[in-house]
């Protein structure tokens, strides 16, 4: 069970300006619990490469380190699963990684939410974004203000800036924003 004093802690997280970018969510628990993922507060599901997922959401001390796939359509995906807590999302921020040869950063996504990881709902769907496509590029954007809160989220990358290797995902950094509670 958690304590009071931690569930005011990270209610309400929202986003504010562009300094708050990467303080939302992980930030607070990771301050209240240090790494979440060795802790089983959070687990990041991902197709391949599952020792790299950690970097997505430890981004303030692994800033050369992230998470990238293999290039395969099928491996197009991160899921954040909450585990006995759930999430009302209203923001979110990703971070490309520091590449500088490629244009691997995301371009088009959508963002879904789930509490059995069979029906997923579109909480934010983005197209043709040119503000990721530069090493470290960050972005954040609000989501559909659903008032639900869903246990698992859900990254879906549609293509990158990349011509020969249009499935490849490279991050460094997410951040969510919004409601948290156990």
């Amino acid at each position: 069970n958690i304590t009071d004093g931690y569930s005011e802690y990270c209610s309400g997280i929202e986003y504010r300006n562009a300094n708050d970018q990467l303080h939302g969510i992980f930030d607070a628990l990771t301050q209240q619990y240090g790494d979440l993922c060795k802790r089983g507060k959070i687990s990041i599901e991902v197709p391949c490469n599952e020792e790299l997922a950690p970097a997505l959401i430890q981004y303030n001390k692994l800033l050369n380190n992230h998470w990238k796939n293999n290039s395969a359509i099928n491996e197009n995906w991160i899921i954040f699963d909450f585990k006995k807590a759930s999430v009302q999302l209203t923001a979110y921020t990703i971070r490309g990684c520091y590449c500088r040869n490629y244009n691997c950063r995301p371009k088009s996504w959508i963002i879904s939410g789930s509490n059995d990881k069979q029906k997923w709902i579109k909480l934010s769907h983005i197209t043709n974004c040119n503000s990721l496509n530069e090493p470290y590029g960050i972005i954040t954007f609000d989501t559909n203000k659903s008032q639900k809160r869903y246990r698992y989220i859900k990254y879906t990358q549609l293509e990158n800036h990349e011509t020969n290797l249009k499935y490849i995902i490279h991050l460094s950094a997410f951040e969510f924003f919004g409601n948290w509670s156990e």
